[in-house]
């Protein structure tokens, strides 16, 4: 029998050698057609994050994938390397967020409880509010390192004041008596609606508040920003969400609408005197 690399051989058998070299370029087209569509390496990378946040915060069964991740960072470092403002790459109600509604003084510790991808922490640090710690609380893991990372890219010099906690429905996670003010965004803490159930039972809701409580320092504020138009523009049932809080310890302090990009209500609540 003639050895491989005898040349008559190759010459006799060269229909056989092309088909599996075929044969195996399609193979190689197939293993890597579908990750490379997913990720387009040579698609331009657009100017904001469309959809991004509004599709991730709060649910549950929706997570990055690495290769969205990788896009989000390049995003961020894109826009530092250019010495840029973070917030247009945001399309939330957090990103026109006035840090300054919240009162904040050098010695506070505030938590942003729902943060999502960090929105309302870039424009709060952006504006230079003082404060003493910064926790960002958020349910899902993959959400809080893009807040992570998009903060200490942004702000290194604040990094070791910033504080991440990964939370659970019915328990936000942070230290007790940690706290001076309390700020949600779009959050709904407390809402009937409670992780897809219509009508919670009520110690679910009171599990969720008490967590929020013992965290709280004396005299501390919590501040809900809520629109006044739901997601379908029918009216935002903000006497539900309050009568939640007052029926487990909490009064209310303030009440009034702003402008953050849309109309919505701005509820300030402490804990009850004889709670």
């Amino acid at each position: 029998r003639a050895p491989v690399h005898d040349m008559d051989y190759l010459m006799r058998h060269r229909w056989m050698i092309s088909l599996g070299a075929v044969v195996a370029l399609v193979c190689l087209a197939l293993l890597i057609w579908e990750p490379l569509m997913r990720f387009r390496p040579w698609a331009p990378i657009p100017d904001t994050l469309t959809g991004f946040e509004r599709s991730l915060f709060g649910r549950k069964d929706k997570q990055y994938t690495p290769d969205e991740v990788k896009r989000l960072r390049e995003h961020i470092d894109r826009q530092v390397a250019r010495g840029e403002s973070l917030l247009p790459l945001y399309e939330t109600d957090a990103a026109f967020f006035d840090a300054s509604l919240l009162d904040l003084k050098p010695a506070d510790s505030v938590a942003d409880i729902g943060c999502g991808t960090g929105a309302a922490e870039i424009a709060a640090l952006e504006k230079g509010v003082p404060f003493a710690h910064w926790y960002l609380v958020e349910l899902h893991p993959a959400t809080m390192e893009f807040a992570r990372y998009a903060v200490s890219k942004a702000f290194p010099s604040a990094a070791d004041r910033i504080v991440t906690i990964i939370s659970t429905p019915l328990d936000l996670g942070l230290p007790p008596r940690s706290v001076d003010v309390v700020f949600m965004i779009n959050v709904r803490l407390a809402m009937p609606r409670f992780q897809g159930e219509v009508q919670p039972p009520a110690w679910k809701i009171k599990a969720t508040l008490e967590s929020l409580k013992q965290a709280l320092r004396p005299a501390a504020r919590i501040h809900l920003f809520e629109p006044v138009l739901d997601d379908a523009g029918d009216p935002y049932p903000l006497q539900n969400l309050i009568r939640n809080y007052l029926s487990n310890g909490f009064e209310v302090v303030k009440q009034n609408e702003i402008e953050v990009r849309v109309p919505m209500y701005h509820v300030v609540l402490r804990v009850a005197a004889k709670s």
